[in-house]
C-alpha cells in the first residue's frame, strides 16, 4: 500500500536502548533484540507501528534481564548475539515463560535449514530473514499471536481445540454474512465493469462499492481498511451507507470524502485508517473526477496513451478534517477510454519461490494494453498463474470500467417521467422473508410498477434498506451489533406500504413501515433505553437525509416516510 505516514511517539533518531519504563500498547508489550543499533531502531519503530509498547535490548544478558523485569507479550530476537547468542536466549526465555507462552520471532540473516531448524528448536516460533520487511513481519506477528491467543485460552478453559477453531470460522463467516448483506447488495451492476475480490481469510476487508448518481453517471469506490474480519466490518459499514445514501442524493465528490473521513475519524482506533481510491463518471461520460488516498496508482488508458493516477492525498480517517491539497482532480474522458483500479493485494501476492507479481508485470501488461480493449481478463489470468499454488498474504481487489456514454443499463431508459396514474401496492413478510424485497426492481418491475420511475426507485430501494436494517436489529441499530443482522432476525412480521402519487413535475413516494417490534422497542415512556432513542434517533436521521419528511408513530409502532421529487 502507498501512503504517507506521521510518525507519533519517540523521535526517530531516538535511542533505540532507552531503558524507561513504556506505557502498554493496545497490543502489549514487545522485547526487541539486536548489536546492531541501526537494525534495532528500524524494528523498534516498526513493532511500535503495530501497536506495541517495546523494551530492548543489544545483547542476550540484557535481554535476560529486561524479559526478567518487563514481562513481555512477544520477543523478536537476532538469532546471532554477541556472546549469548540468541538461540540461547530463546531457550532461556522460553524456560522463563513455561507458565504462559510467549511468543518468540528469530531474526537471522541465514536462511540455510540448519540455522532454521536451530531456531526452531531452541523454542522459536516464527523466523524472518534480513533485511526486514514490515508486511512480513506483521504477518508472523499476526500468526505468532493467534497460537499464543489459543493456548492461553487453551489454559483456561476445558473446551477441546475443535471448538475454539470452529468459533473462530464461524466469527468469520459472521463477518463476511453482515459485509455482504449490509454492503454489497446495494452495489449496482453494469456491463461495464469487470472486477475480482479475493480473501486471504474468510472475510475480505477490501471494500469495492459502486453506485449510479442521478446524471446517469457512476461513482466507484475502492478501499482498504487497515485490519481483518470484524475489525474492518466496523468501518466498513458506515463508510457503505455514506457512500451509497450520499451517491443517490448526487453531493459531490468531496463532500463525500469529508463525511467519510469524518466517520472513519469517529470510529476507528488511532491506529488504524482506510486508503481509498474514489471514481465519479459524469452521466454523459466525458468527465471523470478521481481522488487517491493511500493507495496503489490507478490507471486510464486514452486515446493518447496511458495515464497514472497515483496517490496524492492521505488516507481518510488519519485526520479529522481532509487538507485543502487533498481535494479531487477531474480529467476528460472519451467513449472507450479504460479505468484500471486495484489494491496493494495484486502487487504483493507471491509465487512458489516468494517473488511478489510487482510493480514490473503489471507494467508489462499495462504497456500492451490497447485503446478501446479490455485488459481485466489477460491480467487476471497472468496475476492467477504466478500465484498457483501459494496463499494469499493480503486481500485483493480488482476492477475495470470501460468508460461510455450508458455506463448504466438503466440510463438507456426513460428516467423521471410518473405515470398518469397512482398506485398503491402493499406486503406483510415473516421474520425470515422479509430480505426478499431486494433488489426492489425485482419485485415491483415484473408488475409494470416502475416504469418510467427507474432513477427515483434506487432511491426508494435505500429507505426500504434502512427500514429493513432497523426491522433485523430492532432497537439496537446493525453498526452496534452485527450478528442481529446476520441470525438474530426479529421474530414479529414486517408490513410495508408503498404508495406513489403523480405529481405535476413529478411525484411522491409514500412508504410506511409497522411491526410491532418497532413500538415495543422504542415506545417513549416505557421499555425504551437511552441506546434504543438513540438506535431510533440514528433510523430517523438516515432517512431525513433522503425524504422531504419522516414520521415516527409510537402509539402505532409505525415509520412513515415521503420521498418526493
Amino acid at each position: 500500500m502507498q501512503f504517507s505516514t506521521m510518525h507519533i511517539g519517540p523521535p526517530l533518531d531516538a535511542d533505540p536502548t532507552a531503558s524507561s519504563e513504556p506505557e502498554t500498547g493496545w497490543r502489549g508489550k514487545a522485547l526487541a533484540v539486536d548489536d546492531d543499533l541501526a537494525n534495532l531502531r528500524l524494528l523498534r519503530r516498526m513493532l511500535e507501528r503495530m501497536g506495541f509498547a517495546v523494551v530492548t535490548a543489544t545483547n542476550g544478558v540484557e535481554a535476560l534481564e529486561q524479559f526478567a523485569a518487563r514481562r513481555p507479550d512477544l520477543a523478536v530476537l537476532d538469532a546471532v548475539l554477541p556472546g549469548m547468542d540468541g538461540i540461547e536466549v530463546g531457550r532461556r526465555i522460553k524456560s522463563m515463560s513455561a507458565a504462559e507462552f510467549v511468543p518468540i520471532i528469530f531474526l537471522t540473516a541465514l536462511a540455510d535449514a540448519a540455522s532454521i531448524m536451530g531456531c526452531i528448536r531452541a523454542g522459536g516460533d516464527d523466523f524472518l530473514t534480513k533485511p526486514l520487511s514490515f508486511k512480513l513481519l506483521q504477518a508472523r506477528v499476526i500468526i505468532t499471536e493467534r497460537f499464543r491467543d489459543l493456548q492461553r485460552a487453551m489454559s483456561a478453559s476445558s473446551e477441546p481445540l475443535h471448538e475454539l477453531l470452529e468459533r473462530e470460522h464461524e466469527e468469520q463467516r459472521l463477518a463476511e454474512r453482515v459485509f455482504s448483506r449490509a454492503i454489497n447488495s446495494r452495489n449496482v451492476e453494469t456491463q461495464a465493469i469487470n472486477s475480482m475480490r479475493r480473501s486471504a481469510t474468510t472475510f475480505n476487508g477490501d471494500l469495492l462499492l459502486t453506485q449510479s448518481l442521478p446524471d446517469g453517471g457512476l461513482r466507484i469506490l475502492m478501499a482498504d481498511i487497515t485490519g481483518h474480519g470484524l475489525g474492518a466490518t466496523i468501518g466498513a459499514l458506515p463508510v457503505a451507507e455514506a457512500f451509497h445514501a450520499m451517491a443517490i442524493k448526487g453531493v459531490d465528490d468531496l463532500q463525500v470524502l469529508e463525511e467519510i473521513n469524518r466517520k472513519l475519524y469517529a470510529t476507528l482506533p488511532a491506529d488504524r485508517f482506510m486508503a481509498a481510491f474514489m471514481v465519479s463518471i459524469a452521466g454523459n461520460g466525458r468527465r471523470l473526477t478521481w481522488w487517491n488516498g493511500g493507495m496503489p496508482s490507478g490507471w486510464l488508458r486514452s486515446r493518447h496513451g496511458l495515464k497514472e493516477l497515483a496517490s496524492h492525498a492521505l488516507p481518510l480517517g488519519v485526520l479529522t478534517e481532509l487538507p485543502p491539497s487533498d481535494a479531487p482532480r477531474a480529467l476528460s474522458v472519451q467513449d472507450d477510454d479504460g479505468l484500471l483500479l486495484l489494491s496493494d493485494g495484486v502487487l504483493e501476492a507471491v509465487d512458489s519461490k516468494g517473488a511478489t507479481f510487482g510493480d514490473g508485470r503489471l507494467r508489462q501488461h499495462l504497456e500492451a494494453w490497447s485503446h478501446g480493449e479490455r485488459l481485466f481478463g489477460s491480467l487476471l489470468a497472468a496475476w492467477e498463474r504466478h500465484r498457483e499454488g501459494s496463499a494469499l498474504e493480503d486481500d485483493v481487489a480488482l476492477l475495470e470500467l470501460v468508460i461510455g456514454p450508458a455506463l448504466l443499463d438503466s440510463t438507456e431508459l426513460e428516467i423521471g417521467q410518473a405515470r398518469p396514474g397512482g398506485w398503491r401496492w402493499s406486503v406483510e413478510l415473516g421474520s425470515e422473508q422479509a430480505e426478499r424485497l431486494f433488489p426492489l426492481k425485482a419485485v415491483l418491475g415484473p408488475l409494470g410498477l416502475l416504469d418510467g420511475l427507474e432513477a427515483q426507485s434506487q432511491v426508494l430501494e435505500e429507505i426500504l434498506r434502512q427500514l429493513y436494517l432497523s426491522y433485523v436489529a430492532p432497537g439496537r441499530g446493525l453498526q452496534s451489533d452485527p450478528s442481529l443482522a446476520a441470525g438474530a432476525i426479529a421474530p414479529d412480521p414486517l408490513n410495508i406500504l408503498i404508495r406513489f402519487e403523480p405529481l405535476p413535475s413529478g411525484g411522491c413516494f409514500i412508504i410506511q413501515a409497522h411491526w410491532r417490534g418497532v413500538g415495543d422497542s422504542w415506545s417513549s415512556g416505557h421499555s425504551a433505553s437511552p441506546s434504543d432513542s438513540e438506535a431510533l434517533g440514528q433510523v430517523l436521521g438516515s432517512l431525513e437525509q433522503l425524504c422531504r419528511s419522516v414520521r415516527y408513530d409510537a402509539g402505532k409502532g409505525m415509520i412513515e416516510a415521503h420521498y418526493c421529487w
